[in-house]
């Protein structure tokens, strides 16, 4: 369980509690590393297979604002898929998909005998 990956609840121009129901999706790395969306700080989080904290990239922005650093502007991310290279995630108030670059603090290349 992770604080911001759940449905979010709302108050609409009647002022009545209303559900909007967002749900939102994770994945997992070939490393078992589990990729999330953080709904309500605007952001992606990371957490090993024993749920450590891995870190986290994203902000509270739009489509039209720029990148800084790994400060990727992100509207509402709901949905997020990963690959070796990249994560996809959805941006559904933006509407767009953010396809962001992983990068690593350390790399070891060894041979295959």
């Amino acid at each position: 369980m992770r604080f911001g990956f759940a449905p979010y609840s709302c108050k609409w121009d009647s002022g009545k509690p209303m559900c909007s129901c967002d749900n939102a999706s994770f994945d997992v790395d070939g490393f078992g590393r589990v990729f999330y969306p953080n709904l309500g700080q605007f952001r992606v989080e990371m957490v090993d297979t024993e749920n450590n904290w891995l870190g986290t990239f994203g902000r509270y922005g739009n489509q039209d604002e720029e990148a800084r650093g790994g400060d990727v502007p992100m509207a509402w991310p709901t949905y997020l898929a990963v690959s070796d290279r990249y994560v996809y995630v959805t941006d559904t108030i933006s509407m767009r998909v953010v396809r962001v670059k992983l990068g690593y603090a350390a790399e070891k290349t060894i041979a295959v005998r």
